[in-house]
């Protein structure tokens, strides 16, 4: 099995520090534990994917899967290359929705997560 570097760009701000998870995702094995932390434990995956969709933020990686760096962003938009393909972004794909950005910050006030502005990052990741 051979490694791969795929490209990123991601709509929203860095979170957490240099190969650290943030601290609101400390205690919780992924950001679906961590959105779904009010569904009972004895809910089933019906329950927790309606709460999952109906979350207006998505936690990206980038860096590399052994040492995971994090971006908190306006849930899909994200554009992905993999290693060896072109993928066209035009201006439309590059819009986000005010009220969609007004979506992530309330979601971010309601959970305690410091909010910063967000804009287009590029990235990668390695894995």
């Amino acid at each position: 099995m051979g490694f791969s570097s795929d490209g990123m760009l991601c709509f929203g701000f860095q979170v957490g520090g240099e190969d650290e998870k943030p601290e609101w995702l400390e205690g919780f094995e992924d950001f679906d534990d961590f959105i779904c932390s009010d569904v009972p434990a004895n809910a089933g995956w019906k329950e927790r994917k309606v709460v999952r969709d109906a979350c207006p933020a998505d936690l990206f990686v980038f860096c590399s899967y052994d040492y995971p760096m994090y971006i908190l962003g306006v849930r899909g938009a994200e554009h992905c290359a993999s290693r060896g393909y072109i993928v066209e972004v035009g201006p439309k794909e590059l819009t986000v929705e005010p009220a969609k950005i007004e979506a992530l910050k309330a979601w971010c006030e309601a959970n305690k997560i410091e909010w910063q502005e967000p804009k287009w990052l590029l990235c990668s990741m390695y894995g």
